[in-house]
């Protein structure tokens, strides 16, 4: 379990990154796990449950979902967004067969584990309402 000190390291991080928008690729770490999530699909299509697990992969994080049932493969950067600055997960994935993009907002919940929640839009194409999800951390078995 995440204590209070490594809560306390990762906001540190973000804090610590440079204006210019690099963001500090250490960070990456704190999301690091395998996650239920929840959502309702782009364009006010059907809700859905599944799970994601993520891991690191060079300067990247790569995700296994499973939505369904169906497998797939994506992957996710920390990008800087407003003109706030404001760090987001940035993923990119396919679901249905469809390529879909997502911009999740950080956060971790009472015990100090992650907990993203997220805006996800078709790839490239317009969305006239975007979809919605909450990843939450899957604790692993002591």
């Amino acid at each position: 379990m995440p204590s209070v000190v490594s809560l306390f390291a990762a906001l540190v991080l973000v804090a610590s990154s440079s204006s210019a928008g690099k963001v500090d690729e250490d960070f990456l770490g704190f999301f690091v796990g395998s996650y239920d999530i929840v959502g309702r699909q782009h364009d006010k299509g059907p809700t859905y449950t599944g799970t994601v697990d993520v891991s690191i992969e060079g300067s990247h994080l790569r995700l296994v979902r499973t939505i369904s049932g169906c497998r797939s493969l994506g992957t996710a950067t920390l990008e800087l967004q407003t003109a706030d600055k404001i760090k987001v997960i940035a993923a990119r994935f396919a679901q249905v067969g469809e390529k879909l993009e997502a911009w999740c907002s950080i956060g971790s919940d009472l015990d100090n584990y992650p907990r993203l929640t997220c805006l996800v839009e078709r790839q490239g194409k317009s969305t006239a309402a975007p979809g919605m999800e909450a990843w939450f951390y899957r604790v692993p078995p002591p």
